[in-house]
């Protein structure tokens, strides 16, 4: 019984936690269709809590892309240089920022056509 109580704090406590974690001003979402290759955000992130980024390349519009994020000093964060596979083009990347600070999210294309993906910032 002690250990059921003590998985329902820690889960109570992880789902709190997780519903805070987002950008400062909130969370986003965005189609992003355009002819250059490469595509900037810059987001502050709050200390201490989970930060991620996810994006979808949209079908049937795939090509090779590569996700990145940088901090303040240009430093790299996290990546990933998704894979495509017969479901679509899909990347995500998780990070915990020491405290509050800036970070840029950069989505890059092979296609000569441009970008075309979804993207989430939360």
């Amino acid at each position: 019984m002690r250990t059921l109580a003590m998985s329902a704090c820690v889960g109570l406590l992880a789902l709190l936690s997780a519903a805070h974690a987002s950008p400062v001003g909130g969370a986003f979402a965005k189609q992003i269709k355009q002819k250059e290759e490469v595509w900037k955000d810059t987001k502050i992130f709050r200390g201490g809590e989970r930060a991620s980024v996810q994006v979808v390349g949209k079908l049937p519009d795939l090509a090779n892309m590569h996700l990145a994020v940088f901090d303040a000093k240009g430093v790299l964060i996290a990546e990933d240089n998704g894979d495509i596979d017969p479901n679509g083009n899909f990347m995500s990347v998780s990070w915990y920022p020491p405290r509050d600070g800036t970070y840029t999210i950069e989505i890059r294309t092979t296609s000569s056509n441009g970008l075309l993906c979804y993207v989430t910032i939360k």
